[in-house]
């Protein structure tokens, strides 16, 4: 599995975020009931955070992740902005962690392989 960071600066976290909000992704929840739908809108910002802050201590953690997808999904249908400044540290560290297994990529080949990790994931879904 090859994997993606940057070596020039880009706006990673809204990035990451914006991806998880991707057309794909929104109707894969949608498929799988919508499970956020009736939560009231001031409860999916804590639990968008735990979500990252778990996935941030350990990127490969399916559970944060399918979360991270579900809640950033929910936003989108809501058509809320999701709390990038919240979110950044942990999308940050996880990144970070990502790194220094994978190595380092181009902008746009980290961008391109970002993408095809999401497509893939949710596909899997």
């Amino acid at each position: 599995m090859g994997l993606l960071i940057t070596r020039e600066p880009v706006p990673a976290a809204r990035k990451v975020a914006e991806l998880r909000t991707s057309s794909r992704a929104v109707q894969s929840y949608l498929d799988r009931g919508r499970r956020h739908a009736s939560a009231p809108s001031e409860s999916l910002e804590p639990q968008l955070v735990d979500a990252y802050r778990r996935w941030s201590i350990d990127p490969f953690d399916m559970r944060a992740t399918q979360e991270i997808h579900d809640l950033s999904a929910e936003y989108r249908l809501r058509e809320s902005s999701l709390p990038i400044q919240l979110i950044q540290n942990h999308i940050d560290r996880g990144l970070s962690i990502l790194k220094a297994t994978f190595g380092e990529l181009s902008t746009k080949e980290f961008q391109s392989r970002l993408q095809d990790l999401m497509d893939r994931y949710i596909s899997e879904i």
